[in-house]
């Protein structure tokens, strides 16, 4: 483990709390945000902004508060693959976001036929 750090944030009586880590592996470092959003819905822009911030590879979101009929578009950015399990009564639910790299960024190449 190379650093972890936190973050609390707290607007309109709304708290939102990070905690990232970073991993050296191979010269590189992996960096984890994990959130506790306690409903994501209406904190997007806050907690892009973390995410901007902190320019982590995975994201883990906890107590997104998230329902089926919320598409991944209205909060989740394009730039990550998305995975959500939401929960069918009040508060609860997770997501894991990863950023998508080129397959150049590992050295691999595409096989194109």
């Amino acid at each position: 483990m190379i650093c972890t750090t936190a973050s609390h944030s707290k607007q309109s009586g709304l708290f939102l709390v990070a905690h990232t880590s970073a991993h050296k592996n191979g010269g590189k470092s992996l960096v984890l945000l994990q959130v506790n959003c306690r409903s994501i819905y209406n904190k997007a822009l806050e907690f892009w902004n973390l995410v901007d911030m902190y320019n982590p590879d995975i994201i883990i979101g906890t107590e997104s508060w998230l329902r089926e009929e919320i598409g991944n578009t209205e909060i989740f950015r394009t730039d990550f693959t998305t995975f959500r399990r939401d929960r069918h009564a009040r508060g609860g639910g997770v997501f894991v976001l990863k950023i998508i790299l080129p397959a150049r960024s590992y050295g691999l190449t595409t096989n194109s036929r």
